[in-house]
């Protein structure tokens, strides 16, 4: 008799164990894949550049201002946009205060600096910017139906998604 109740505590015992495995990865798995871990968005932003040559078409950039907040720095990122995925290039952002940079950079109060990803640190203000051109095909964990979402990943993460809410128009920006 005492067989049988040990060998059904024992039975209890694990499936309890096990249940509370469970829980523990479901909960660190969700944890790993938060977006507001690795860095904060401080202003996204479009600017339309006005040619100063009438035969020329105007060109309209997206800008994205975030504060990295990860240890990792980021191995890269893409823009997947209403005219599809684009690669981004990276700078520092250096705060000119209430000076602007340039007369033909309107509403823009920050000059950047060239840099690689591998150079990236917690707490460095990052200016990311979508590119044309280039064929990089969208991977295959990427959702084919995201628009306004900014993607991107590091050495030891899988694709994260930072969703883009708003995007705010700045002056336009006047060629001689």
């Amino acid at each position: 008799m005492a067989n049988k109740i040990t060998s059904y505590l024992l039975a209890a015992l694990i499936i309890l164990c096990g249940s509370l495995n469970i829980t523990y990865a479901q909960k660190n798995k969700k944890k790993n894949n938060t977006t507001a871990a690795k860095f904060k968005m401080l202003e996204s932003f479009s600017q339309r550049t006005m040619p100063g040559r009438p035969e020329q078409q105007p060109t309209t950039n997206l800008y994205f201002i975030l504060v990295w907040n990860s240890n990792i720095p980021p191995a890269t990122f893409f823009w997947r946009g209403d005219n599809g995925w684009m690669s981004c290039n990276m700078a520092y952002v250096h705060r000119t205060g209430n000076q602007k940079s340039s007369r033909f950079m309107p509403d823009k109060d920050y000059i950047t600096e060239s840099i690689t990803s591998h150079e990236v640190r917690k707490g460095d203000t990052l200016e990311i910017m979508p590119v044309r051109g280039g064929k990089f095909p969208i991977p295959k964990e990427i959702d084919q139906n995201a628009t306004n979402t900014l993607f991107y990943k590091t050495a030891k993460s899988s694709w994260l998604a930072y969703p883009v809410k708003q995007i705010k128009a700045k002056q336009d920006i006047i060629m001689p």
